[in-house]
């Protein structure tokens, strides 16, 4: 498929218009699935607060197959946020132990040069005979 430059071009340009609009609709989607959980959401708790805010009611009724679809997509919804959100933590963390590692080596090593002791970073490279 790709043996000619024409059809490298053509593919090159497929992907290059292709993938931003599929990102773009991803995230509208996202974005609108979000929205309608916000206002079911919202909808429900405000019914709920609307009930128990007037008289007392004896029986509450019970969801409609609609309202506990909501409710179930709804948490799982929240579900998977809180999983994405856990993951994004767990990296956080091994990041700033990473980076913490790393400014431990720099400040020894900083350290080494204002001593004079050769270490890494009071190394000089020799080439051909001349210090670089």
């Amino acid at each position: 498929m790709l043996e000619t430059v024409r059809s490298r071009r053509r593919f090159g340009a497929a992907v290059v218009l292709l993938l931003p609009i599929c990102v773009a609709g991803g995230y509208y989607l996202r974005v609108q699935r979000d929205q309608e959980l916000i206002e079911t959401a919202s909808h429900l708790v405000n019914n709920n607060n609307s009930s128990s805010s007037a008289a007392p009611s004896p029986a509450r009724t019970p969801l409609t197959s609609a309202q506990h679809l909501a409710l179930l997509r709804e948490s799982a919804a929240v579900q998977e946020r809180l999983e994405m959100l856990d993951r994004k933590e767990i990296q956080l963390e091994k990041d700033i132990a990473e980076l913490q590692i790393k400014l431990d080596r720099a400040r020894d090593k900083r350290r080494q040069a204002a001593e004079g002791r050769p270490g890494a970073a009071a190394q000089t490279v020799v080439t051909e005979g001349k210090a670089v």
